[in-house]
């Protein structure tokens, strides 16, 4: 009788464990939901000749502004049962300022990213880039926004394919050296048997989770943004590393969003936004 009420009891949780893996990315599903409904309406009010039309428009980063961003009386909660997570929170951040946001997690961090993006919509009050709505500022200038998030996005191809994915035309080897170098990779990559050419690989442990990290990075800083967006870019970055990649980020022409833990960098902000105080 005991080894028959251990069988039952190991698959019962067998089962357990496949109704878990089952419903683990359904549930995922809904949570991104809002976010795929409003992607879903931004690009069906984008064509093909239209974005090529805006590749062509703006190619040319130096014609392009520094946005300015206004926050205005922004309410947001994630259905009419919860308190809001961001509660009547105003800001204004001047072009070329960094918006550095903290508060502990679930708080509504990345709610806020979101918003600015136009991944969500307020439930009242408003975002303005440019005196645009996300919306259709992101339409009109996608070339010139970066946006880098805590799990580093990189696919299995050349380390030279991962860095130029999403520029609208290619960097010279000069200039992605340059921006390894910023981001203290450039030695590593020279290593490498193939350098840019070497294949990049999840299953491998070439590159730790900070260097993985900085590779994004590096990314984003070749696409030269206007609007630089870091959720947690950082998380796995030493310290040492994270001030020189802030140093260049200080020198470039754009306007940057950082949502971090870490309150070493609170020093650097011209703008700073905590969303613990603006919880009911």
């Amino acid at each position: 009788e005991s080894s028959i009420l251990w069988s039952f009891i190991y698959l019962f949780v067998r089962l357990a464990q496949v109704f878990s893996s089952v419903l683990s990315p359904w549930s995922s599903f809904l949570v991104s939901l809002p976010k795929l409904r409003i992607l879903y309406s931004t690009f069906l009010g984008v064509n093909l000749d239209s974005r090529n039309q805006s590749i062509e428009k703006t190619s040319s980063y130096e014609k392009l502004n520094t946005p300015k961003i206004e926050i205005k009386n922004l309410y947001f909660r994630w259905n009419n049962k919860q308190d809001y997570i961001l509660n009547n929170l105003s800001y204004d951040i001047n072009s070329k300022n960094m918006c550095i946001i903290t508060g502990s997690s679930g708080s509504g961090k990345s709610s806020l990213l979101s918003l600015l993006m136009g991944l969500l919509e307020p439930c009242k009050g408003q975002i303005l880039i440019d005196n645009m709505n996300p919306n259709k500022y992101f339409k009109k200038n996608h070339l010139n926004v970066a946006y880098v998030g805590p799990d580093p996005f990189l696919f299995n191809n050349t380390i030279r394919s991962n860095l130029q994915y999403g520029l609208n035309k290619s960097k010279t080897e000069e200039r992605i050296y340059e921006i390894l170098k910023v981001c203290n990779l450039e030695e590593k990559i020279l290593n490498l048997p193939d350098k840019l050419d070497s294949i990049f690989c999840y299953q491998n442990d070439v590159f730790s989770c900070g260097e993985k990290q900085r590779l994004s990075i590096v990314r984003a800083l070749l696409r030269e943004p206007k609007l630089l967006i870091l959720d947690e870019a950082t998380s796995n970055i030493d310290k040492r590393n994270e001030d020189r990649i802030f140093d260049y980020i200080d020198s470039l022409d754009c306007t940057v969003f950082f949502v971090t833990h870490k309150l070493n960098y609170l020093n650097r902000y011209d703008k700073y936004i905590s969303i613990n105080l603006n919880k009911e």
